[in-house]
Parts: structure tokens; C-alpha cells; sequence
């Protein structure tokens, strides 16, 4: 159990020495030894436990999209306006949990990060959309339904990509799910103006 916890607290403080890095250094042209050197542990350490630099990055990618998984996005299809809505409280779940990865996610999705991840991530919520819509009994292969599931899936990574990266996080996990999911609601343009939530 020791070793475990070692373990884990190396891989961790690797991939923080990684994402500090980061803020000054694009992914790609960061390496092994830039990562050990800042870490103080030898290049063995780091492949003892990685491939390579992208073995640690993937590693946390998956991992995320694991816990995700665990994230129920329940989609009510028809609500009293005839939208299709995301409740309230399956955003807020969602926001909480990409609000602890909020350090990794900032840095992979601000300028020196990891495209791939940001596809990958987009690719999730679209997937979890439509799997609900088409459990729901909505024909999913109509040009229209994937336009609009396209659009609402780029619209929530804005949002996020703005809450870690220009926010800095600072907004509170509910106060970014209430957002999301007015905008889900009411549409863009009636939440427009300028007014508190």
C-alpha cells in the first residue's frame, strides 16, 4: 500500500512539474529531461512509470475519460419549451467534476496544449449526446439533430475552455452549470444582454 501511494504521488508530482512547464513552453516542445530536471527526480523515476512524455499525458487522458463515464448526462428531450435540455443538476455534476481537473484541462486546452485532447474531449460530450438522444427514441441520423448536437457540444468546450483558461477558474462550478445550462434553456440570444444569472 506504501508503494502505491509512492507511486502516486510520483506520477503526480511529474505531471505537475509537466503542466508548470507548460505555461511557458508549448507541449510538444517540452521533454523527458525538462520534466525531470524541474521535478528533481532522475529520467529512470519518470520511466519507471512513462513511456515517454506523451505516455504521461495520455495516462491522464484516460483517466479522465473514465471518471467521465461516471458522469450521468441524462438528457430530458422534450421540456415545456420543446427544446431538448440537459438537466440543471447533470451540468452541475459535469462542471464539478471537470472543476478538479481544472489545472490539466486549462493547460491542455489553452495555446501551448494538446488538440488531440480537445477533439477527444469534444468528441465525448458529442458521443453522450447523441447516445441519449437516440435512447430517448429521437432519430439521430437527421442532418439537423447533428448540426444542432455539433453546435451545442462546441459551445459547451467554449464555455470551459473561458471558465479555465480567461476565468481562471474562478467562477464557481454551479455558477458556470447554471450558465450552461441557461443558455441550453433560453438560447443564446435571450441571454445575451447584460444581466446577472
Amino acid at each position: 500500500m506504501a508503494y502505491q501511494h509512492k507511486t502516486t504521488q510520483t506520477k503526480t508530482m511529474l505531471l505537475n512539474s509537466l503542466l508548470d512547464l507548460m505555461v511557458n513552453k508549448e507541449l510538444e516542445d517540452i521533454t523527458v529531461r525538462d520534466i525531470t530536471e524541474y521535478a528533481g527526480v532522475n529520467r529512470g523515476t519518470f520511466y519507471r512509470h512513462f513511456k515517454d512524455k506523451m505516455d504521461l499525458v495520455e495516462q491522464k487522458e484516460r483517466q479522465i475519460f473514465q471518471d467521465l463515464k461516471q458522469v450521468e448526462l441524462d438528457i430530458k428531450v422534450f421540456d415545456d419549451t420543446a427544446n431538448i435540455v440537459i438537466s440543471s443538476e447533470n451540468v452541475c455534476k459535469l462542471t464539478t467534476y471537470l472543476y478538479t481537473q481544472r489545472r490539466f484541462l486549462a493547460n491542455l486546452l489553452g495555446s501551448n496544449g494538446d488538440m488531440t485532447f480537445e477533439h477527444q474531449l469534444l468528441t465525448w460530450l458529442y458521443s453522450t449526446i447523441i447516445d441519449n438522444l437516440a435512447s430517448a427514441g429521437l432519430d439521430v441520423t437527421q442532418k439537423h439533430l447533428k448540426i444542432v448536437v455539433h453546435y451545442q457540444v462546441s459551445a459547451m468546450l467554449g464555455v470551459i475552455r473561458y471558465w479555465f483558461i480567461e476565468d481562471q477558474g474562478v467562477t464557481s462550478p454551479e455558477t458556470i452549470a447554471q450558465i450552461i445550462y441557461k443558455l441550453n434553456h433560453d438560447g443564446v440570444w435571450r441571454n445575451f444582454e447584460n444581466r446577472p444569472l
